[in-house]
C-alpha cells in the first residue's frame, strides 16, 4: 500500500474529514443502490455506462467507508469496427487511468474496485481510519461528425494531505477510430507552440521579458500541453495539477480561437461554416 494516512491527523484536515463524513453519510443511506454498470441513455450519439461499489465496512461504520466509483461513455453512431475500437479504447484508457497497478494489465472494474477495498482493510486495522475515494468521472467534451472526444476525471483520496487528481483527454478519429495526437491536428508544429505559448502569455499576464521561472512555473521553455481538446470555440489545451505548476496553483488551461489557429490547422479538423 502506498499512501497510508499518519496516526496524528492534522489539525488542517479537520475540516476535510468533518465534511468527508457527512458525505459518508449519504453514502451509507444509499447503500441499497450497490449496483453493477448501469446504462443511462441519451439522444445522442453515446451512451454512459457507470460502475459503482461500496467496501463492506460502509454497512457497519460510515467513518470506515470506502467508495469506488466509475463511469464513461459508449459510442453508437459509427460503423462497427470504428466502434468497436473506439469504445475498447474508451475502457481501456479507464483503466489504465484509474488502476494502481504497475503494469499494463489493469484489470477489470471489479478486480481495481477488489483491491481498493482490500488496500482500504488493511489500512483500517484498528486505530484512526477515514474513508477513502477513487472516483473516475467522464465527460464527453465534444462530439460532431469527424471527433468524439472524451475526458477522464479521476479523483483519488486515500488519507494523504490532499486528494490527488488527474484529467486524461481523448480525440477519437471517427473515420478510423484512433487517437488523435497534436501532430495529427495541426500541420505546423512551430507555429502551433508559438502561437499557444503567446495564449498562455496572454492569459497568464506575463510579458515577453518575464521567464516562465520567474513567474512561478515549472518550465524553462514553453511546452504544450499533451492534453487538448478541439472545442466549439478553439483548441483547448489543459495542464494537470503539478504538471507546470505548485499544487496550490491547480490545473491551468487555454483556450486558442479557430482565428488564432488560421493557417496552422489541419483542414480536415477546420470547423465547418454553418
Amino acid at each position: 500500500m502506498k499512501n497510508y494516512a499518519s496516526s496524528h491527523f492534522p489539525k488542517t484536515m479537520r475540516g476535510l474529514l468533518k465534511s468527508f463524513l457527512i458525505l459518508s453519510g449519504v453514502w451509507v443511506i444509499c447503500l441499497s443502490c450497490q449496483r453493477d454498470e448501469v446504462t443511462k441513455a441519451t439522444d445522442l450519439p453515446y451512451h454512459f455506462v457507470e460502475f459503482v461499489r461500496y467496501s463492506e465496512t460502509c454497512q457497519e461504520d460510515s467513518t470506515r467507508c470506502a467508495v469506488f466509483k466509475a463511469d464513461y461513455p459508449t459510442y453508437d453512431s459509427a460503423e462497427s469496427t470504428v466502434r468497436e475500437r473506439i469504445n475498447q479504447s474508451i475502457l481501456s484508457n479507464l483503466l489504465q487511468t484509474i488502476s494502481d497497478r504497475e503494469s499494463n494489465q489493469p484489470g477489470s472494474l471489479q478486480e481495481i474496485a477488489e483491491e481498493f477495498f482490500q488496500d482500504y482493510q488493511e489500512f483500517a486495522v484498528g486505530g484512526f481510519a477515514m474513508p477513502w475515494e477513487l472516483v473516475c468521472h467522464s465527460k464527453v467534451l465534444h462530439a460532431n461528425d469527424d471527433i468524439f472526444t472524451v475526458a477522464m476525471d479521476s479523483y483519488r483520496f486515500m488519507g494523504g494531505a490532499h486528494p490527488n487528481s488527474y484529467r486524461a483527454i481523448f480525440n477519437f478519429d471517427l473515420q478510423n477510430g484512433t487517437i488523435l495526437q497534436i501532430e495529427d491536428i495541426v500541420s505546423d508544429i512551430s507555429a502551433f507552440r508559438k502561437a499557444a505559448e503567446q495564449e498562455f502569455r496572454n492569459v497568464q499576464g506575463l510579458e515577453e521579458s518575464v521567464s516562465f521561472q520567474e513567474a512561478g512555473f515549472f518550465m524553462k521553455e514553453f511546452k504544450a500541453s499533451t492534453q487538448f481538446a478541439l472545442t466549439e470555440n478553439g483548441l483547448l489545451l489543459y495542464y494537470n495539477t503539478y504538471e507546470i505548476a505548485p499544487y496550490a496553483a491547480g490545473p491551468t488551461e487555454i483556450l486558442i480561437s479557430y482565428e488564432d489557429l488560421a493557417g496552422i490547422l489541419n483542414p480536415a479538423f477546420v470547423p465547418k461554416a454553418s
